[in-house]
């Protein structure tokens, strides 16, 4: 992440989750050098909500194999 405008945080990833969700719905795709999303994003612990960000501005790439 870039960065997020706008963030709330309602709970925690405790060591107890069976399951970590990562949603991100993107709004637009900016290809210019670097390709960047711009997107409102979620996560999910065992299904509930714990944390919102909106107007985040995410970087993507192709090949991750120089990281």
């Amino acid at each position: 992440m870039l960065w997020a405008w706008r963030s709330e945080i309602y709970g925690q990833v405790l060591p107890t989750a069976k399951k970590v969700t990562y949603r991100i719905h993107f709004k637009r795709i900016v290809n210019r050098r670097l390709i960047m999303g711009l997107a409102d994003g979620e996560v999910l612990v065992d299904g509930r909500l714990i944390y919102t960000a909106h107007d985040l501005k995410v970087g993507l790439f192709q090949d991750t194999s120089a990281f």
